[in-house]
């Protein structure tokens, strides 16, 4: 797991509001009571900014807590798919943010890599921080984004799936992924409600 220092995550979140503002595909937002989320597909042409030399996609996971949380331990935010997303292992981050009082903001947990990743999709196991070292933290954020292109030429047509855990218990649990669903053993969890995008490339 390679860990982002606060400065890349800066640089790569003014790239991302950047780019995904002109090339976005298409979008979808759950919000409950306690949790914002919104999933976000982008496309990716033949560009200055395309590293891989042909199109490409980016599903990009956001979530903003609406209310302080009380229980903080290890939550869980993931992506899961259909059969017809092929995905690159070169291209994952994962940022998470807080905020204290005055205003000041931390990036407590932010990588380029997934804890959990099979064929359905994956997910980022991140400490969901409760307190500074002098106050409570607030305005929890984050997201997750990976790069993929379509599996199938006979096909096109891709499920996406988003989804936010809240683990109700300490760390410990293990996390299983299939398509359209994330759930934790060994600990008990909230949900959020899923986001889902029936994406035509």
């Amino acid at each position: 797991m390679t860990k982002v220092t606060e400065d890349q995550a800066e640089k790569q979140i003014r790239n991302e509001k950047m780019e995904s503002s002109v090339l976005q595909k298409d979008s979808a937002t759950s919000k409950d009571s306690w949790l914002k989320q919104t999933l976000t597909i982008s496309y990716r042409g033949d560009g200055p900014n395309n590293d891989y030399g042909r199109p490409y996609y980016t599903a990009k996971l956001s979530y903003e807590w609406l209310k302080m949380p009380v229980l903080g331990f290890e939550d869980v935010i993931g992506i899961t798919h259909g059969d017809n997303v092929d995905k690159f292992d070169d291209m994952m981050i994962a940022m998470h943010s807080y905020t204290d009082y005055n205003g000041n903001k931390t990036y407590n947990d932010s990588e380029y890599d997934f804890e959990v990743k099979n064929q359905h999709g994956f997910a980022d196991i991140f400490d969901l921080q409760l307190f500074t070292p002098t106050v409570r933290a607030n305005n929890h954020e984050g997201f997750m984004m990976f790069a993929f292109e379509q599996d199938k030429t006979n096909d096109n047509t891709a499920d996406l799936y988003g989804h936010y855990t809240h683990a109700l218990q300490p760390t410990g649990f293990s996390v299983a992924i299939t398509t359209g669903s994330i759930a934790l053993t060994g600990a008990t969890e909230s949900n959020a409600t899923d986001t889902h995008i029936d994406l035509t490339y």
